[in-house]
């Protein structure tokens, strides 16, 4: 007994049937439980007993068999792609704001707050001009575009 008067049930060492521990598995519903869904997955798991009892082949059957199985497979002629999936987008080219189009022979690479980037490509020159709003601190830049830029 505790201190509220209440008889604790003893939980000491002591043999139980199985038809008493099955009355003590009794759900929340009302019903009782059955004992060999306690220990149970979920409702798509195979018994390992029931696969063993059900493959009476001997080794020396199967032996036979997966020789004859290599040699009577189907022939695949088409194989489907792996990933059935979304396929993914084509990765986007590269894009600076305040450019103007790629195709131009004279264009703005950029022009912003801090100057402008103009890419000469003709015949007679392939180059980038540098040239920056406050030209007391930087100044003008002539660049040769040897490595086909695009982006500045």
């Amino acid at each position: 007994l505790n201190d509220n008067a209440v008889e604790t049930p003893s939980f000491s060492k002591r043999i139980i049937n199985d038809e008493e521990e099955d009355d003590d598995l009794m759900l929340a519903s009302g019903r009782p439980r059955q004992r060999s869904h306690i220990l149970e997955d979920d409702d798509n798991s195979v018994d390992v007993t029931l696969l063993k009892a059900g493959s009476s082949l001997s080794k020396e059957e199967d032996e036979d068999d997966q020789a004859n199985s290599i040699h009577n497979l189907p022939l695949v002629t088409s194989q489907r792609p792996f990933y059935d999936g979304p396929m993914p987008t084509p990765r986007q080219k590269p894009f600076q704001s305040g450019s103007t189009p790629m195709h131009l022979t004279h264009r703005f690479m950029v022009w912003n707050s801090v100057g402008i980037i103009r890419c000469y490509n003709d015949e007679q020159d392939n180059a980038i001009d540098v040239e920056f709003h406050d030209t007391s601190i930087h100044h003008a830049t002539h660049l040769s575009n040897t490595l086909n830029y695009t982006v500045a």
